[in-house]
């Protein structure tokens, strides 16, 4: 390392990996308290409740790109710092505001600062670590992501037993990380990059490849942070502290798996990864046609963690191997727009399809048939081109 170039230190990976449990926390911390904050607002419709949850994703779609951009022009650390604040104050703010509307304006600043939290973190590892570590740091994001759905889910819908403005205060944690990140990270410097390196041409194919699919995945899974609370409380009759905690135990089991993926990837091509995790968010939601009970939707839950873990951290990295130290940010803020415009659509496919069928208990399904077509899509690519495609980018 030349003098005066910054080199992450174990406190700079715990800072990383705590402020990207932070990445779904758009409304994983108060999804337990929707039905709640529905009875306090019983003059709107369910689709504005909905959207304190979805708001945030909408917020990252339309700015994560923009916001990529500026991180690349301004500094990842910098991009961050601000993102940090902005996502910490609009989030608690939610605890003092008793007004619907302006409850929504400011779901959807923490979107934007989300947007920061994903495209900069993201970045950040793909600059800071190389090769075989780079995939690790990656697959360890991955399952803090994982680990902070199950704090901030069973979080939330324990301090939904208070009262549905409790969950607000869960925000603060961005305070404690901005800390963290003023005193561990500092911008990457590269001067030790060969000039082959800052000017390689990034493979668009997988780029877009990697973007169609974490968009496809989320716009699937996404429908269980969003309507379980809902499932559990008027099919199972449960608290919403039991949705928070099969949630939780969703985002444990992802987390799980997602600390074996270096090894189960060194096994496996990465592109029959995607259509395998695509198969098994199918199954969990085809499972909704069996009686309902708690295992049951335990065991769903389990299902799609283990179809997260297979899909996300390949597309991520498939996306540092592509990144250059000039790119890093707009292309994860590609990866960050995408993957929140599919939460957000997700709502509204769900909300689509109980016109058709208004029982909520048959609509998971309904989305599962969806899922089974996109993974048959998954798995015609990679026997047409994914083997070769995965080989030549590892090359």
């Amino acid at each position: 390392m030349n003098a005066g170039e910054f080199g992450p230190t174990k406190l700079s990976l715990i800072t990383l990996l705590i402020g990207s449990m932070l990445i779904l926390m758009g409304g994983a911390a108060v999804a337990p308290a929707l039905p709640l904050i529905s009875e306090a607002f019983p003059d709107y419709d369910d689709i504005w409740i909905t959207m304190i949850i979805t708001l945030p994703s909408l917020a990252i779609a339309v700015t994560g790109f923009a916001v990529g951009m500026l991180a690349d022009r301004f500094g990842k650390v910098r991009t961050l710092s601000v993102s940090l604040a902005v996502f910490a104050l609009a989030g608690i703010s939610g605890y003092v505001i008793d007004d619907l509307p302006l409850l929504l304006v400011s779901r959807f600043f923490v979107g934007v600062g989300i947007a920061g939290l994903t495209s900069c973190l993201t970045a950040l590892i793909s600059e800071y670590y190389g090769g075989v570590q780079r995939a690790k740091v990656l697959s360890y994001q991955s399952a803090a992501m994982g680990i902070g759905v199950l704090v901030l889910e069973t979080g939330g819908g324990a301090l939904a037993g208070f009262g549905w403005h409790s969950p607000f205060l869960i925000y603060g944690l961005g305070f404690v990380i901005l800390a963290l990140v003023v005193v561990s990270l500092r911008e990457p410097t590269r001067k030790d990059a060969t000039a082959s390196t800052m000017q390689r041409i990034s493979d668009k194919r997988i780029i877009v490849y990697g973007y169609l699919t974490i968009f496809m995945t989320m716009l699937f899974v996404f429908s269980l942070p969003t309507r379980l609370p809902t499932y559990v409380s008027e099919v199972l009759g449960e608290t919403t502290l039991m949705s928070g905690i099969i949630l939780g135990i969703h985002g444990t089991v992802q987390a799980v798996f997602t600390l074996m993926y270096k090894r189960i990837s060194d096994h496996m091509n990465r592109f029959l990864m995607i259509p395998c995790g695509m198969g098994l968010v199918t199954v969990s939601l085809l499972m909704f046609l069996l009686p309902a009970s708690i295992p049951i939707t335990v065991i769903i839950g389990c299902l799609m963690g283990v179809g997260i873990a297979l899909i996300s951290p390949t597309v991520v990295n498939l996306l540092a191997e592509q990144v250059t130290p000039n790119t890093s940010g707009r292309i994860m803020g590609g990866y960050s727009t995408l993957l929140n415009l599919g939460q957000f659509l997700c709502s509204f496919l769900f909300a689509a399809l109980m016109v058709f069928e208004s029982d909520i208990k048959t609509t998971f399904p309904v989305l599962g048939v969806l899922a089974l077509i996109a993974t048959v899509a998954f798995l015609a690519f990679f026997l047409l081109r994914g083997k070769d495609m995965d080989s030549r980018s590892l090359s």
